[in-house]
């Protein structure tokens, strides 16, 4: 038997983050100095700037991790599962930030097959883009929940050759 044959993890952290860059709201021309400029007076632009305050990200990742050793067939031995749950949390609230997510799979290897279904799950997430919207420009707005799927097959010929489809 191999051992160890899995793992499960528990992950705290905080990250704080200063200076950290992010979009201006759309303003009038004379504030980037094209005020006086016929082709653009009439234009509102939007621009990255520094933002002196701190940013903190506290987060907590669940892992889970098995070979399944138990499994007496040499055919079925080389299987895998594998499970991620993550939670996030930004002070201050900012948008286009994934509160959770999670991934779940199974790999596969025997001999010089390897194969992998998977899938990850992100919550909703709020997002504020300066083209949401013609009429409400910066308007923040919800994009639903998604569950992103994936399968890959991959057989190895030599040490630097391998085939894979994913």
């Amino acid at each position: 038997d191999v051992e160890p044959a899995g793992n499960v993890t528990l992950h705290l952290f905080q990250t704080e983050i200063k200076n950290q860059s992010s979009q201006t709201d759309f303003r009038p021309a004379s504030e980037f100095g094209y005020g006086d400029l016929p082709i653009y007076s009439s234009y509102e632009f939007n621009t990255y700037e520094v933002n002196p305050d701190t940013r903190k990200i506290r987060g907590i990742e669940f892992s889970y991790d098995q070979q399944l050793t138990f499994l007496r067939q040499q055919l079925l031995r080389g299987i895998r599962v594998f499970a991620t749950y993550s939670h996030f949390w930004s002070l201050p609230d900012r948008t286009n930030f994934v509160p959770q997510n999670a991934t779940a799979g199974i790999n596969y290897n025997y001999r010089k097959f390897n194969s992998r279904i998977g899938g990850t799950w992100t919550d909703d997430i709020r997002v504020g883009n300066p083209f949401t919207s013609a009429i409400n420009r910066g308007d923040t707005e919800w994009l639903k929940e998604r569950f992103i799927f994936d399968v890959s097959l991959g057989y190895k010929f030599s040490k630097r050759a391998e085939f894979y489809v994913s």
